[in-house]
């Protein structure tokens, strides 16, 4: 993978749920929310919705 992603730290404690409440909002305001992954992670997800 070209880009690892940073190991989660004090700021994902204190502030981990910020995604996850915009994506909350904009669904009570009956919009649509998408996720961008990257294609190394298909695989496993695809086995987790089969």
């Amino acid at each position: 993978m070209k880009y690892a992603p940073s190991e989660p730290n004090d700021l994902t404690a204190s502030q981990g749920e910020v995604v996850g409440n915009f994506i909350d909002e904009a669904h009570r305001r009956e919009m649509k929310t998408y996720v961008q992954m990257a294609p190394s992670h298909l695989p496993k997800l695809r086995a987790g919705l089969d």
